[in-house]
């Protein structure tokens, strides 16, 4: 209201001035004091009679914290329909604050500077004086990474996680892989339970790892966030770890279901002393024996020696999980026209199943080709097949994973 009224004033005066200074201000010449000019008015909006902050128990909801994301102003105009952005450049729209130490206007935007209460206000300048609407906002303090926290697996079975809990907290925790999560490995992802060293009762399971940096970062939400690359059986470091090994992770919890969890970064290993396994023969079987395995008895630290490798003969008897083929992994059944069992993993490729003589066990690099490789493509149910195998369990079901012999 004041700005317009300073125009129109000066307006009022100008035009005064003129009429009794006229021929002068004709005759000024460019060596003379040069004219001066009236202030342009302040930009208004016609017909807009009240303005609201649509928003404002979004723009309170907190925490909010400093040199976080900024926060949109939504207007509300009476009278007549207003371009916002459009205002806000040109002016006809201000929005200014209390304290850009705290909140900093940027248009229609907020962002938050530091810990502290501003208020927010939108002023519109209309044909009829100014109206106006605010906001009071708080900002906590900016959060800061923390250091790690020493800890042990007995102390994390012991504490809750939650996750609303910011700055989220990071752990060093070192501990002995004591078994795999499924499988002789920690698959591509590094899955693994991890011991106690004081109390072998306790162990929690490690759902995903690596020992590639920089895979654990800090976000300005508080949280840390783990991009796991899927290396832990390509990786140099991790790629030989077995049973054992004692390991130190950097690791934040990420609990699922109420089973504690870790994920995070290896950052020390200090393997155990190997034991170098000879090779077995191959076991001729049959779907029916290889049912009775004792897996756990067969594990070279329960029984000595080397996993035992398998060959069977049965037909394809139905694809897994109801699906219409074996998928990338190849995953079907397999009958000796008596009984079945699961193969769940399995390829055409040669040379996929990998013996390691320090734990004595067989992996699969599963190449995922069961849809693409030439002798797999093709396969349907009721086809016969051979398959070079070792035998694992998943809930106390046995399975088979393998390649196929040619």
């Amino acid at each position: 209201m004041s700005r317009k009224f300073r125009g129109k004033l000066l307006a009022v005066s100008l035009l005064a001035f003129g009429a009794m200074t006229l021929s002068t201000v004709g005759l000024t010449s460019c060596d003379d004091q040069q004219q001066v000019e009236p202030e342009p008015e302040n930009p208004t909006l016609s017909g807009v009679t009240g303005v609201t902050i649509t928003n404002k128990e979004e723009l309170q909801e907190g925490p909010w914290y400093a040199l976080t994301g900024s926060r949109m102003l939504e207007l509300e105009f009476e009278g007549t329909a207003v371009n916002a952005i459009e205002a806000v450049l040109n002016g006809s729209i201000e929005i200014t604050t209390t304290s850009n130490d705290i909140v900093m206007p940027q248009g229609l935007y907020l962002a938050p500077m530091g810990a502290g209460t501003a208020t927010v206000t939108v002023t519109v300048n209309t044909d009829d004086g100014t109206v106006t609407d605010s906001v009071e906002l708080s900002v906590e303090a900016a959060l800061v990474e923390p250091d790690p926290v020493v800890s042990t697996v007995a102390e994390q079975n012991a504490t809750e996680f939650d996750p609303n809990v910011v700055p989220q907290q990071i752990y060093t925790i070192t501990g002995k892989v004591s078994r795999w999560r499924s499988g002789n490995d920690g698959g591509d992802y590094g899955n693994f339970y991890l011991q106690d060293l004081e109390n072998p009762e306790e162990e929690i399971l490690v759902y995903g790892a690596t020992s590639t940096e920089g895979t654990l970062t800090f976000g300005d939400n508080g949280k840390w966030t783990f991009s796991n690359p899927k290396d832990w059986k390509v990786n140099e470091d991790t790629s030989k770890i077995l049973i054992g090994d004692t390991v130190t992770i950097l690791a934040t919890r990420c609990d699922y279901n109420g089973t504690k969890e870790l994920n995070g970064i290896i950052t020390d290993i200090q393997y155990a002393e190997r034991q170098e396994f000879e090779e077995g023969e191959i076991v001729e079987t049959t779907v029916s024996e290889v049912l009775k395995v004792d897996v756990e008895a067969e594990k070279p630290s329960n029984s000595g020696v080397a996993q035992p490798l398998y060959q069977l003969t049965g037909k394809i008897d139905g694809w897994y999980n109801d699906a219409t083929d074996g998928g990338d992994y190849g995953n079907f059944y397999l009958s000796d026209g008596t009984n079945r069992i699961l193969v769940y993993g399995c390829t055409g490729t040669q040379g996929s199943l990998k013996y390691n003589s320090a734990s004595g066990t067989y992996s699969l690099s599963n190449p995922k080709d069961w849809k693409t490789n030439d002798a797999t493509k093709n396969l349907t149910i009721g086809d016969e097949v051979t398959i070079k195998c070792y035998v694992s369990a998943y809930n106390g079901v046995n399975q088979l994973i393998g390649e196929l012999v040619l």
